[in-house]
């Protein structure tokens, strides 16, 4: 696609690339691309200077301040462009926690994907529903209102046959996969999800198949330092290196026994060492 493109790749001569820490110096890469190409037009531009403006933004939630050793401040020194304006900080602390809805049952989940807790579940954790007003059940995630559905809630009870349905989704992070939920009472009520009908009119034409877009993804590898952003997604499912080839099966269910052409997409990250 890039070489399908008319316009000059890459798209700017100067960008953000990783940011991170060197001990507790935070520290941002810079990165120049002097040389610009379009491949439809077999043009290239050249940059022979480039000015930048590099601005700062402080965050007053600051840890104290703490001296590094002398050997790690000639370390800093010597790696940074700009030594004599670094900030000797350690690293900025953000209250990121969301504090719990209390009193609260935490839900902790592994796996992304729609989940119910029946009447009964919640009966052999010693918690008895039926005696609370249904409307009032809340869940939320990170301090964020969850949208949920209670089936069998109609005559205002959680009781015996009902059960609550939610979508969650896991962790990405490097260290856990686990995403923690909560739920509680408020007086206000909750989020709740809405349905609706969807009953084919009798005089549509029957459909016997139909095209399904099927997302196959496993996180199995975590990689820091790709993609250089933070904001993307840094998990992988398997690695392989250059004249390798792997084998990766993909069951598909009720699969027309129409003729038809399918489409496969495989979504690549490139490195070299």
């Amino acid at each position: 696609e890039i070489y399908q493109s008319n316009s000059e790749q890459p798209a700017s001569p100067v960008k953000i690339g990783m940011i991170g820490y060197l001990g507790e110096q935070r520290v941002a890469q810079i990165q120049f691309f002097p040389v610009l190409h379009n491949p439809v037009q077999q043009t290239i531009k050249l940059y022979k200077r480039l000015r930048v403006r590099v601005s700062f933004s402080n965050d007053t939630r600051s840890a104290p301040v703490m001296e590094e050793s002398s050997p790690f401040d000639k370390m800093l020194d010597s790696l940074l462009i700009n030594p004599a304006t670094r900030q000797r900080r350690t690293r900025t602390v953000r209250d990121t926690a969301c504090p719990s809805p209390l009193p609260a049952l935490k839900i902790s989940i592994d796996k992304t994907g729609v989940y119910a807790i029946s009447y009964a579940d919640f009966l052999a954790l010693g918690l008895d529903l039926s005696v609370l007003d249904a409307q009032q059940i809340h869940m939320s995630h990170q301090g964020e209102p969850v949208s949920i559905f209670i089936a069998g809630v109609e005559d205002g009870v959680f009781g015996p046959g009902d059960a609550l349905f939610f979508y969650a989704q896991a962790a990405t992070g490097l260290y856990t996969r686990n995403n923690v939920y909560w739920l509680s009472l408020n007086p206000d009520g909750g989020a709740r999800l809405n349905f609706k009908e969807g009953t084919p009119a009798p005089s549509l034409p029957q459909l016997t198949d139909f095209t399904q877009t099927v997302h196959v993804e496993n996180n199995n590898l975590y990689s820091s330092r790709m993609p250089d952003s933070t904001n993307r997604d840094h998990l992988f499912w398997k690695q392989v290196g250059a004249g390798d080839s792997l084998d990766m099966p993909v069951t598909l269910h009720h699969v027309a026994q129409t003729s038809g052409n399918a489409t496969v997409r495989v979504m690549l990250q490139g490195k070299t060492n």
